[in-house]
């Protein structure tokens, strides 16, 4: 069995890496947390929970209730943008009465971040930036770490790379760099006390050829999150949460329903997310088992599943199950991927297929439109079981 001394470092204080500290403490290890922010700021917009997600939350011991701000859910509706006609209904709930929430991700990386506090396996290290490593096949990973003005090197036993898509530790392993998947999120909060106008029910999708947009209550629902993910084939500003403002975005939705311009009129501040994504074949860690890579800096793919934040999760949880059940450190990694990679790569397919069919053009989204009017909402749902009805492995110290 592999060592529980083994000393483990998680890069990213984000959601993924806060999940993955949680996960291995619960299987008995020792973790730090090492995160380059000096202080962990509310930043980035909303985000969908499914079932899948709240079952892993649950295996590291964030319950429903400790959401905060979540808004539950249990259908997702689908308009067509041009004239807001509805299309169709997608229950999103599980067999087994498991729900399915909006947040603002501030909110639930204060869960974890509650969580974290309150285990003494766990340390947090902020302002702690990962400069380097070093790994020769031996029994540890050498971490160059940068803090204020002074550089250090630490040993690891166990390195988990939950850094983003713009990883360090993937970079510092020279993996193919992420690449631009030539569509852009344009972000924006409707807050109901600064007079917005009445929010659409629960979560709506509106579809269209050049641009589909989605909105959800966050914050216990009193704001509105919208995002809106239109195809720009060539870029060259790659910068996150550039400040657009409306009327970029405005000018890309010519031709849409008045229901979403007026949403846009209304929002707040707008800002623009280049989607990023990394190679479908990355390689995951080293054959060593040393370094293993998990979320984003793993696998980041397009939105258009809402998964991100699930997959990341359930990263953690299998990656710590794996790391606590296998004989050594390489077939724990093994196992790791071997459970997650076959998954992965069906979300990913999954929300390909989802951007594509958004975006049909005329006459092609005739068809689709008739196609989900054509449907009832537990059987759209019942498509979805491969993906919401999965059940997370049980963390224990053996």
């Amino acid at each position: 069995m592999v060592d529980r001394t083994l000393s483990v470092a998680v890069a990213g204080a984000g959601i993924a890496g806060l999940s993955a500290a949680l996960a291995f403490a619960r299987c008995g290890f020792k973790v730090a947390v090492l995160e380059r922010a000096a202080v962990l700021e509310e930043v980035g917009a909303g985000l969908q929970l499914s079932a899948n997600a709240l079952r892993a939350l649950r295996a590291i011991g964030i319950d429903q209730a400790d959401l905060r701000g979540a808004v539950p859910a249990e259908t997702v509706t689908l308009r067509r943008a041009r004239d807001n006609r509805r299309l169709a209904r997608v229950d999103v709930k599980a067999d087994d009465g498991t729900g399915y929430v909006s947040i603002h991700r501030a909110d639930l990386q204060a869960a974890l971040l509650t969580a974290v506090l309150t285990q003494p396996a766990i340390t947090l290290e902020l302002g702690t930036e990962i400069a380097g490593l070093r790994s020769g096949g031996g029994d540890q990973v050498t971490l160059a770490l940068q803090q204020a003005e002074s550089m250090s090197e630490r040993p690891y036993g166990l390195v988990v790379a939950a850094d983003g898509v713009r990883s360090r530790v993937a970079e510092a392993l020279k993996l193919e760099p992420p690449h631009y998947s030539g569509s852009v999120a344009w972000r924006t909060m409707l807050d109901r006390a600064a007079g917005a106008p009445p929010f659409a029910p629960g979560i709506t999708g509106w579809l269209g050829r050049s641009v589909n947009i989605v909105t959800y209550p966050v914050s216990g629902g009193e704001r509105l999150n919208l995002v809106a993910v239109v195809r720009e084939p060539q870029t060259t500003d790659f910068s996150s949460r550039d400040h657009a403002g409306r009327m970029p975005l405005m000018t890309r939705l010519h031709g849409a329903t008045p229901v979403l311009t007026e949403m846009i009129t209304r929002s707040g501040p707008v800002t623009r997310w280049p989607l990023m994504m990394v190679p479908g074949d990355r390689v995951w860690g080293n054959a060593e088992g040393r370094i293993i890579l998990i979320g984003d800096a793993a696998h980041a793919m397009l939105p258009h599943a809402a998964q991100g934040a699930a997959m990341a999760i359930e990263d953690a949880v299998v990656a710590a199950s794996a790391y606590a059940q296998a004989p050594d450190l390489a077939a724990a990694a093994r196992r790791y991927a071997a459970e997650r990679r076959p998954r992965i790569d069906r979300a990913r397919r999954r929300a390909i297929f989802n951007g594509a069919v958004y975006h049909l053009p005329f006459p092609l989204s005739l068809g689709r439109d008739t196609v989900l009017s054509l449907r009832d909402s537990r059987s759209l749902g019942r498509d979805l079981a491969w993906l919401y009805e999965w059940q997370p492995p049980e963390l224990r110290i053996d």
